[in-house]
């Protein structure tokens, strides 16, 4: 597993492709999931009825340290939006447990949807920025390489 430095995060995103990239993470917000209420009052009730809708899809916003070329790192996210998402701790010469944040080791990565990065910097051959990824509604979740935990 690479080092990334000030960086207890590792992320790894596998494209569609088959390209691997492996960044470290100083800081990530995770949403979605909520359910927006449909009002479904009819003229007939005395009082508000509401129903909920379809959840708001899940997504996670990453903040990236990339050990490499910025135009490695450009070219590996301009190809495919679609692929795998694997958010967990490093592990260090300690012996540190992993801990898994999104996805784990027994259902595997999410799928994701890579809908946006922009690069924020480069200095002494590391990258910064910032990637969203959006998960995939239609994967199939349960099964190791399945696409990850719900």
């Amino acid at each position: 597993m690479a080092k990334f430095l000030a960086s207890r995060l590792i992320g790894t995103f596998v494209t569609n492709g088959g390209s691997s990239i492996q960044f470290g993470i100083t800081g990530f917000q995770i949403s979605g999931g909520e359910r927006t209420m449909i009002d479904i009052t009819t003229g007939a009730n005395s009082s508000r009825a509401k129903f909920p809708g379809l959840a708001e899809p899940l997504t996670a916003t990453v903040n990236f340290i990339y050990q490499g070329e910025i135009t490695d790192l450009d070219a590996e996210l301009k190809v495919c939006g679609g692929g795998t998402l694997l958010i967990q701790t490093a592990t260090d010469e300690d012996g540190c447990d992993v801990s898994y944040i999104l996805g784990n080791d027994t259902d595997g990565p999410l799928s994701v949807f890579l809908s946006s990065y922009s690069i924020e910097g480069e200095m002494d051959g590391a990258v910064t920025g910032t990637a969203t990824f959006m998960r995939d509604e239609n994967a199939t979740y349960g099964a190791v390489g399945g696409g990850g935990t719900p």
